[in-house]
């Protein structure tokens, strides 16, 4: 079943995402320090590839868009909630968190406080949240991650790399370059204000989203958070006991291989029951460790 991905006012038609793809997302994902480089090019390549477009589509969208992208993914693949572990006055608590709420959120904040354009007589400067490939290239200047594009008269300049933005941007009237600082400084003081946890009238946490590198990569890992021992597992167990080979396995949609992991963990079960009725003990090899879903 298709899906449609909203990006910047365009609806993209998407095909479900399959057991393969997502065991290329939980490896370029894996670790506390995963390889920011090759997890661009996963996530592009995936949205590529259920998708009719190019992967440097995907390079190329801000940070803000490529997380409601991976919001989007995770909701029409696996549903619309995931749970958050949180520590309210000492006593640890599970909450239910709304990943549609928190793409909302996400996708409000970005047009109130970080697209804008700064005009000053033929000059127009186009300011968005960066994208994975532009934060991938280090500058010591962060306002110039988020210069977009830059339209003198008629004629539009796209920025490709901090190094283009920085040239350019020193080309341009002192007042034009501190409206961009200024503007930048702003959306550093109100990215306070993006937390997804105030819907839940919870204020002891803020959880928010930073444009960085690491607060993608551990939203992903949140919505995504299947280990890969237990993926793993799953696929050797599906096939041993299921007689489901790991080909058919990796061509299902995520979806589907879901079901079949929860019908073997319930005969299992079942199988369980019959024998301890016998007085005699089930050893299931770890199937036991399935993920719930």
């Amino acid at each position: 079943m298709n899906f449609t991905l909203n990006v910047n006012e365009q609806a993209i038609s998407c095909k479900e995402l399959t057991v393969s793809l997502y065991k290329d997302l939980l490896k370029s994902s894996y670790g506390d320090e995963p390889d920011a480089a090759n997890l661009l090019e996963v996530i592009s390549d995936l949205f590529s590839a259920i998708s009719n477009k190019p992967s440097i589509f995907f390079k190329n969208l801000s940070i803000i868009d490529l997380m409601s992208c991976i919001f989007q993914l995770r909701i029409n693949s696996l549903g619309d909630r995931t749970n958050v572990g949180l520590n309210i006055d000492e006593t640890k608590r599970t909450l239910e968190f709304r990943l549609d709420w928190a793409n909302e959120d996400l996708i409000t904040f970005d047009k109130e406080f970080i697209k804008k354009t700064i005009e000053a007589g033929p000059i127009k400067v186009y300011i968005e949240a960066p994208s994975l490939q532009r934060l991938l290239e280090k500058t010591d200047e962060e306002y110039l991650y988020f210069v977009k594009n830059i339209q003198i008269n008629e004629k539009l300049i796209e920025i490709n790399s901090n190094k283009e933005a920085k040239e350019i941007t020193e080309m341009l009237p002192i007042k034009v370059t501190l409206a961009i600082i200024e503007h930048f400084e702003s959306i550093v003081n109100n990215l306070k204000s993006l937390n997804f946890l105030a819907r839940y009238k919870i204020i002891e946490h803020n959880l928010g989203f930073v444009p960085s590198i690491e607060s993608l990569i551990w939203f992903t890992k949140l919505m995504f958070n299947e280990s890969l021992e237990a993926f793993y597992d799953n696929i050797f167990y599906l096939a041993k006991l299921a007689n489901i080979p790991p080909s058919y396995t990796e061509s299902c949609s995520i979806g589907e291989y879901y079901v079949y992991v929860n019908a073997l963990k319930r005969s299992l079960a079942q199988q369980s029951e019959g024998r301890q009725e016998d007085s005699s003990v089930l050893h299931n090899d770890g199937i036991s460790d399935f993920p719930d879903q």
